[in-house]
């Protein structure tokens, strides 16, 4: 419907054919749109969906869910579990200690011929993690035959030494290894290194079992003084030979030059400086260490093996000639004293 303007009407007196105003003239005029609502109460129930829609797409949502894990694993099937190309041909086994290469395939239980994708790689190393020897084990696979195993085991730092329970040093059979954590294990083999290992000797212990960690009064001291044997300056040549835990408060360490040094388990560093001094000082005085007491902080108390300066080849001895017997016992008190004086500082 038109809207009356306040022009003329152009179909009245214009002289141009109807026919090219059509095509050629603009149309000033405006429309005015008249909108009416023809919807009934009938009309929405012609565009509601029916009953019978719904159930018919949740059946098909339901049939989606339940096929496609169905297709994806006949899939998986055909392309991995069934398929010839993934079948273990290789196995790769390697160890950083005394294990052999047939036993820990026996304990793995996992032969050539096997699906590679059928084996489980958690259990696989679970298995080889239940040896009280293995510290840490690395397990890959790798497409489309290769397993590859690394086993990482146990260093040994020292044997166990329980007279009580019968447990003595060097046995494979009733004897007992312990690592830097102070786990225990078996010996699988006694090689050069395990012979020369030191000893930690304790007399009140539960049962040890392999693969736990050794639960005493001055253990971790033992450990560490095992592990820091050698490090601090003035003890580079003293070699742990075996170290004795006798009470909760010390522990008594047997070096190979076969002096017996006393230590505080509370302060086993300031111990370990003192010996440094004492056996520095010892060793220019060509004096013979035979017990030092390093649990104390003053007033130390040293034995030696022999009297202080009765080595022949003296480099006092030698820069005094040949001295008087009363020179001689004189040099010898007064190196002593000298001696004690530097131990007894403290």
């Amino acid at each position: 419907m038109r809207k009356k303007s306040g022009k003329a009407n152009h179909r009245k007196f214009s002289m141009i054919p109807y026919s090219w105003r059509r095509h050629r003239l603009p149309d000033e005029t405006d429309w005015i749109v008249l909108e009416a609502n023809t919807s009934h109460k009938g009309a929405s129930r012609r565009h509601r969906i029916p009953r019978y829609v719904w159930p018919v797409r949740v059946s098909a949502v339901l049939a989606l869910a339940v096929s496609i894990p169905i297709g994806l694993e006949w899939a998986s099937e055909e392309i991995f579990f069934e398929n010839e190309e993934f079948v273990l041909r290789q196995l790769n086994v390697e160890t950083d200690g005394v294990l052999s290469e047939g036993k820990l395939l026996e304990v793995s239980n996992i032969v050539p011929g096997m699906n590679l994708m059928e084996i489980d790689l958690a259990l696989l190393k679970g298995r080889l993690e239940n040896l009280p020897i293995v510290k840490d084990v690395v397990v890959e696979r790798e497409l489309p035959d290769k397993i590859s195993i690394s086993v990482f085991e146990r260093e040994p730092v020292a044997w166990l030494s329980s007279p009580p329970l019968g447990i003595r040093p060097g046995d494979m059979e009733r004897g007992f290894l312990l690592d830097k954590d102070g786990v225990f294990f078996r010996c699988m083999k006694l090689t050069k290194k395990e012979q020369t290992l030191p000893v930690i000797e304790i007399y009140r212990m539960d049962d040890p079992k392999e693969g736990m960690p050794m639960v005493s009064d001055g253990a971790e001291s033992a450990l560490e003084l095992i592990a820091r044997q050698g490090e601090v300056p003035g003890t580079e040549d003293l070699l742990i030979q075996a170290v004795k835990l006798r009470n909760e408060w010390s522990i008594e360490c047997l070096y190979r030059s076969g002096v017996v040094v006393t230590f505080s388990n509370l302060n086993l560093q300031r111990g370990l400086e003192d010996l440094g001094v004492i056996v520095s000082q010892a060793s220019e005085m060509r004096a013979s260490l035979a017990t030092v007491n390093v649990a104390v902080a003053k007033n130390i108390p040293v034995t030696f093996s022999r009297p202080i300066g009765s080595a022949p080849d003296s480099a006092l001895a030698r820069s005094s000639g040949k001295p008087s017997k009363s020179g001689l016992e004189s040099t010898r008190d007064m190196r002593e004293k000298h001696l004690r004086s530097i131990l007894n500082s403290g």
